[in-house]
């Protein structure tokens, strides 16, 4: 017996290295002559289905995990790899149960939490993604993967002291991962409190001296704080450091919006267009096209908003630059062609911001750009039901009061229109290059 199971044991350990050389279909032969000797060892069947889960193909990973339930409906790895496959299939219900199977069965770890918190921040469940992210950051505490994706979760929801505390744990658990420092840094200056965020950009400064991303944080504070010139300036001389390629679209990206801070809107679209010299034909530069539309837009350029619009919609994404587009392409068909060529579009982007909304209310730009919408076809009354709805969930927001403004100068109340135009560029200063 006890020969039986070193073979075993050992038919494992050339399968996974061959696994690990990239040569699964080997490997699996090894696993298949492990399970001659002992149909119902667990372990064979979890490394077997993990290979095929590493080789895409998800179903027989399923079954395979599957098979051993039939022997031991007990075993909680069978359940945690079973959630895993569901949740990259897709079907975050099945995944959440079988996630917390494998909790109430014993696998009280990590990893499990972590993943479970995946799933609910796929569904879009932020209470219950948080949560599962703490339990996974209790039960390893040194993981500062955790920690980050627990801060993301909560800048993404705008909540910042929340999200302060977690990043200020992430950099005193693992104060050698730049990702604490930069994202402590973006939070404050999002709450504008910029003398804290200079400390945190000097302390990062000095762990991290030869970093081009620590610098370039430097730079987009001055621009923060309005000292343009000299953020072009320290953008030349991050151009002169190791590690600029590693930069130098975001450091391209910077110099554009500073150019356009200073009213240069030619040399900001030439660097925003060199910016689009790194897009792919799988990999579209969502960031820069929504910037170069709303300059189009403000120099009429129509033409030029209709052809950034499309290419944003050229792949199957969904993302705030994405939804824009859908308005924006709608827009731009009307001032080229006039309503009755827009009014397809226009109905396009209404019922998919409404479906946005019905499945995922939290989403507020789906309500702006409704609202556009509703302003472009004259409905007034119905476009500020939505910017007043915004306002109710999120006062603060910049876009809002851009798209308040466009409203109010549409219904001729110009200097309503002013105000709330003033009120988005003291939110986001670089919004003065559009409006």
């Amino acid at each position: 017996m006890e020969n039986i199971k070193e073979e075993i044991l050992d038919l494992n350990q050339r399968a996974l290295t061959l696994a690990s050389n990239g040569k699964e279909n080997e490997a699996i032969k090894y696993f298949e002559k492990a399970l001659e000797l002992d149909p119902m060892n667990p372990d064979t069947y979890v490394n077997l289905g993990n290979t095929y889960a590493a080789m895409e193909d998800f179903d027989k990973a399923y079954e395979t995990y599957n098979k051993i339930l039939l022997a031991d409906k007990h075993y909680a790895p069978a359940y945690f790899h079973l959630g895993n496959i569901c949740f990259i299939q897709g079907n975050s219900d099945e995944a959440v149960k079988n996630f917390n199977l494998a909790i109430s069965e014993g696998l009280d770890d990590a990893l499990v939490y972590f993943n479970l918190g995946l799933v609910y921040e796929e569904k879009n469940d932020v209470e219950y993604a948080l949560r599962n992210y703490s339990k996974a950051i209790f039960k390893n505490p040194d993981a500062p993967e955790y920690r980050l994706k627990k801060a993301t979760l909560q800048i993404g929801k705008n909540r910042y002291e929340e999200a302060l505390e977690t990043l200020t744990d992430m950099t005193k658990y693992a104060p050698d991962i730049f990702e604490g420092y930069h994202f402590k840094f973006e939070v404050l200056c999002a709450l504008q409190r910029f003398e804290e965020a200079e400390a945190v950009v000097k302390t990062a400064g000095d762990l991290f001296p030869e970093d081009v991303s620590i610098f370039y944080d430097k730079i987009q504070l001055q621009a923060r704080l309005g000292n343009t010139d000299r953020a072009l300036q320290m953008i030349e001389e991050a151009e002169q450091m190791d590690g600029y390629e590693v930069e130098k679209r975001n450091l391209t990206f910077e110099k554009a919006k500073l150019c356009g801070m200073k009213e240069d809107m030619d040399s900001a679209i030439r660097y925003f267009n060199e910016c689009l010299s790194f897009e792919t034909d799988s990999a579209v530069d969502y960031e820069t096209r929504y910037f170069l539309m709303n300059i189009y837009l403000s120099r009429k350029e129509y033409q030029k908003l209709l052809e950034n619009a499309e290419k944003m919609l050229t792949l199957p994404e969904d993302n705030p630059f994405v939804r824009a587009a859908f308005y924006y392409r709608a827009m731009a068909v009307k001032q080229l062609n006039g309503m009755q060529a827009a009014a397809d579009y226009y109905r396009e982007a209404v019922s998919l911001y409404r479906t946005i909304t019905i499945h995922t209310p939290g989403i507020i730009d789906a309500y702006l750009f409704r609202a556009l919408c509703h302003k472009d076809l004259a409905e007034y009354d119905k476009a500020l039901e939505m910017v007043d709805f915004v306002e109710s969930l999120s006062a603060d927001s910049s876009e809002l009061h851009v798209i308040k403004g466009n409203i109010f100068e549409a219904m001729g109340r110009m200097e309503e229109a002013r105000e709330q135009k003033e009120m988005a560029k003291k939110l986001k200063p670089e919004l003065g290059m559009i409006l």
